[in-house]
């Protein structure tokens, strides 16, 4: 009988990098795992049940009242393994349910659900974050395995959890599941910023400059911003920056999914999910650009691929 998995999407609309993150998560479930059936199930009915309730007229419902009043797919299902990938390690999202919703739920009524992390990371890492998700694992989870995004996530955790293994974050692998290389007729860069205003030296490019908004769902309008690229299609910004020239950017999977592409990116920002970048083998150049060479990434991605393998038929004896 074939394993049957749920994998626990995340938040598109909101965040366009955990599309990326989730294409590439079910795309290294395939590789990894090939016979098994995988169903796809997201948290979101709470966070857009509230967010309706906030647009409407009659705000004096409470949150916790619109909570309850969702109805979550993910509790009417069972599966063998539960999947979650992404940024699931921080404090803030286990202490306002952002990272689990259902999920708490779920695995109480269903204890023998054995739970996989894949490319997992956190924002801080400070202390504080890593005794908080530990101590969220020891009680509640049914661990079969915790891969890293980075090596600093691996670090933190490798001596306080077990079945802890070095991993990469799993958006590395959109290519394998959808490749758009090599339709540009046209040179064109791409600019994306979310942090910061976008640098000046990108207007004065004799290239044209396509300036992409990631976190759509919120995106304002700006007659003054030119050349805006926008969509509720994760595929279409995974074209754009397949064929680029280069990409300008301070968001961690605008990075990730260029250099998965082989596109080179000029990073502009501080965050501790860059550590992303690194734990791929991506090198920055004497200009400030980062890169990956292809056969650094294969060769990490063939060991997460059989790292999950493994995981998974030792435990369930496949």
């Amino acid at each position: 009988m074939a394993l049957r998995i749920i994998y626990y999407g995340n938040c598109w609309m909101t965040n366009l990098g955990e599309a990326f993150i989730d294409i590439g998560a079910m795309e290294l479930l395939k590789q990894a795992l090939p016979d098994s059936e995988i169903i796809f199930l997201t948290p979101m009915s709470k966070y857009y049940n509230n967010a309706l309730r906030i647009k409407s007229e009659n705000e004096k419902s409470s949150r916790a009242e619109c909570m309850k009043n969702a109805a979550h797919l993910g509790l009417y299902m069972k599966a063998d393994m539960l999947v979650m990938s992404g940024m699931f390690a921080t404090e803030d999202y286990l202490i306002n349910g952002s990272a689990t919703y259902w999920i708490d739920d779920f695995l109480m009524t269903h204890p023998d659900v054995k739970v996989l992390f894949m490319g997992l990371g956190g924002q801080n890492y400070d202390q504080q974050e890593i005794t908080s998700f530990a101590n969220y694992i020891k009680t509640k989870i049914n661990l079969l395995g915790f891969i890293s995004r980075d090596n600093e996530a691996y670090t933190a955790y490798s001596n306080i959890i077990d079945c802890c293994y070095p991993g990469i974050d799993c958006a590395y692998f959109v290519k394998d599941a959808y490749n758009p290389s090599g339709y540009a007729d046209k040179e064109y860069i791409v600019s994306t910023f979310n942090y910061m205003a976008e640098p000046e030296i990108l207007r004065k490019c004799t290239v044209d400059v396509i300036r992409a908004q990631h976190m759509f769902y919120s995106a304002s309008y700006r007659e003054e911003i030119k050349n805006i690229f926008i969509s509720d299609a994760p595929y279409d910004y995974l074209s754009l920056y397949a064929n680029a020239k280069e990409v300008h950017t301070d968001l961690v999977h605008a990075t990730i999914v260029s250099l998965a592409y082989g596109i080179k990116v000029k990073y502009y920002y501080e965050s501790k999910r860059a550590l992303a970048f690194a734990a791929a083998g991506a090198v920055k150049n004497n200009d400030g650009y980062i890169y990956l060479p292809d056969e650094i990434l294969t060769d990490n991605k063939n060991k997460m691929i059989n790292t999950v393998n493994k995981i998974v038929r030792d435990e369930f004896n496949i």
